[in-house]
């Protein structure tokens, strides 16, 4: 692909779009960001500590339950991971409340 020109777009985290009263505080979070899953996380981490958060639908090439990415993810609370289906998207749920 051949790019003609450049295109410059504002980024914000996820966590200054909460504290601006921008975005409500999700619920569920669906992310396909090409790899940069990690930062994305970090760049919403009060919104990901929020109990009410109860899950996260990813996409990441690659990912085991056991690399930085799920370390990541449990560090939050994060615990449960399945797969969807065979299209590298995963399902990060908190336990549920007993």
């Amino acid at each position: 692909v051949d790019y003609d020109r450049k295109l410059f777009c504002p980024v914000f985290s996820g966590d200054d779009l909460i504290l601006n009263n921008e975005v409500q505080a999700p619920n569920v979070i669906k992310i396909d960001v090409e790899g940069f899953e990690a930062s994305v996380f970090r760049g919403m981490s009060n919104a990901l500590k929020n109990i009410n958060l109860r899950a996260i639908i990813f996409e990441a090439r690659g990912f085991k339950k056991d690399d930085d990415l799920a370390d990541l993810l449990v560090s939050f609370g994060f615990t449960e991971f399945t797969a969807l289906g065979a299209n590298l998207d995963w399902l990060a749920k908190r336990p549920s409340a007993s």
